[in-house]
């Protein structure tokens, strides 16, 4: 347009037009030049109502997380467990900003009397895996940490740092003396749990290490990766001593017999798959999940598999024939991890729905849901000989529970820092 123009306005200065010819030019010059502006500001229009709406939209959203913050801040206040008020009033301040109110509660709650150790510790972000043994628990978080603690107490015994990661998953020796991570670094790392100290790195996966598992001696150890692969390892040298292959997606969970002839692996690609240790060979494919699996666990004799999956639903399956036994349904989220009791009579998921739930494994009865996280509940352990349960969340803490009655036994917190502004109530 602004070419043509041009060329007309230079033809209008050099060749002879009579009036009439020269004025019908300057008309449609004016013409062009206000139909330009009228799309210009219909432009300009259309750009402010989007932007509008977008901030239309972010205030929504953001009412929305103003609303939720202050009814827990509530719920916080009104509460008479105390440990409980301050899940609730850490909950409440987790939205950047939070209301006033919200904050006051934290505040009242930090400064309560034998409150405050208990914010002084713990895991800053959410919570991926735990494990249990020899009176301590074991956890590690997308803050790149492991915590130990101690059940009787609830206090943090050490911090272990050294993965550049979330770390996704931990495993604890039988005796509680080492410990295996593995991260999003794509290493796993064998610790020391007396002094903290690094044992071992293990390298040798090219994705996320998703999943690892310690044999019942120590002496091996295995490990699931986004790379589709898994790694049996020798833990003393660090050497690899077996590699499997055989998923079309990444391995998101793995699990050893007891006797660590039999390997068990869970994929994006929904299938198990039972492998033979000594040979690397696939053994069977187990195929029956509507959506990815999350999670598996293997029976101590491994005649028995179990697994979660994000269809919501847990499946136990015949590892000889690779039948499904039976599938169980109770979740209303995806079932993130499995655990079983050692007489494989009983199995414990963990879900996005924020609950747990205790299964009868011969009839599929649920004996007992567990309620209490403020989120999504990513690992779980049952011990049945002290008949407890270990749960971590994207809550960022853990709940010790009574399995017998489904009690809250201990709440491990997350840590939190107090802005020097807040107020208490006169």
């Amino acid at each position: 347009m602004r070419e043509a123009e041009k060329f007309l306005k230079d033809e209008i200065d050099v060749v002879p037009l009579s009036d009439l010819a020269r004025d019908l030019i300057e008309e449609s010059r004016k013409e062009s030049d206000h139909l330009e502006k009228v799309e210009k500001d219909r432009k300009q229009q259309l750009a402010n109502a989007s932007k509008s709406e977008k901030e239309q939209r972010k205030l929504a959203e953001r009412k929305v997380d103003e609303t939720n913050s202050l009814l827990w801040a509530n719920r916080a206040q009104q509460s008479k467990d105390l440990t409980l008020a301050i899940a609730l009033a850490l909950e409440a301040n987790r939205i950047e900003s939070p209301p006033a109110f919200a904050q006051q509660v934290l505040a009242e709650v930090a400064y309560l009397p034998g409150i405050k150790r208990n914010l002084t510790f713990g895991h800053s972000g959410r919570v991926w895996s735990v494990a249990q043994q020899a009176g301590t628990a074991l956890s590690s978080s997308e803050d790149s940490s492991l915590i130990l603690w101690d059940i009787a107490t609830g206090q943090v015994i050490r911090r272990f740092e050294g993965h550049t990661g979330n770390v996704w998953s931990v495993a604890l020796s039988a005796d509680g003396r080492t410990a295996l991570s593995g991260s999003a670094d794509r290493t796993l790392i064998l610790w020391e749990t007396a002094t903290g100290q690094v044992i071992r790195h293990f390298e040798g996966h090219t994705g996320n290490v998703w999943s690892v598992a310690l044999s019942a001696d120590g002496r091996t150890a295995l490990s699931g990766s986004a790379d589709r692969t898994l790694i049996l390892w020798e833990t003393a040298p660090g050497q690899v001593i077996q590699h499997f292959e055989g998923h079309r997606d990444a391995v998101l969970s793995v699990g050893l017999s007891a006797d660590g002839q039999r390997a068990l692996s869970g994929s994006t690609d929904r299938s198990l798959i039972l492998w033979n240790t000594k040979t690397g060979k696939m053994v069977r494919r187990f195929e029956g999940h509507r959506d990815i699996v999350l999670s598996v666990a293997l029976s101590a004799d491994g005649q028995r598999a179990w697994s979660g999956s994000a269809d919501c639903s847990l499946i136990l399956w015949n590892t000889k024939t690779g039948k499904m036994v039976r599938r169980f349904e109770g979740h209303t989220g995806s079932v993130w991890s499995v655990a079983l009791s050692a007489d494989g009579q009983r199995a414990l998921s963990g879900s996005t729905d924020r609950s747990l739930i205790l299964w009868e494994t011969a009839t599929g009865r649920v004996i007992r849901r567990f309620e209490g996280h403020l989120g999504a509940v990513n690992s779980v352990v049952l011990d049945t000989d002290k008949m407890t349960v270990l749960s971590g969340s994207d809550d960022r803490s853990l709940i010790l529970w009574n399995a017998a009655t489904g009690q809250v036994i201990h709440r491990y917190f997350s840590q939190i820092k107090l802005k020097a502004n807040l107020k208490l109530k006169s």
